[in-house]
């Protein structure tokens, strides 16, 4: 089952984007986030951070969550799937940011 995510493209930074989010559900109904993410810089990123807010039915602000991207190359499309662990009803996710750790 797919569930409307915000926003197709976000930028968040000059050199880095996300795009593709989307929220579904997995076999036993917890929420997964996924979509890509691509690197414009000059050099590789060993570890990129993903920070999402969580929105529930109501479009309220829910909590948040973050997981890691590895080995993201320069001018490199990378997928990502990551299971969202939350005690509340998650209906949307959005990225918040993208922090770099070399």
């Amino acid at each position: 089952m797919s569930l409307p995510a915000c926003g197709g493209l976000e930028d968040v930074s000059d050199d880095i984007q996300v795009e593709d989010i989307a929220l579904q559900r997995d076999h036993a109904g917890a929420p997964v986030v996924s979509g890509r993410i691509k690197s414009e810089r000059e050099r590789p990123i060993n570890v990129a951070q993903v920070q999402v807010t969580l929105f529930g039915p109501t479009n309220e602000r829910t909590g948040s969550a973050s997981f890691t991207v590895r080995d993201l190359q320069p001018g490199e499309w990378k997928e990502f799937e990551e299971l969202i662990e939350a005690d509340v009803d998650v209906q949307r996710a959005r990225v918040r940011s993208v922090v770099v750790m070399n």
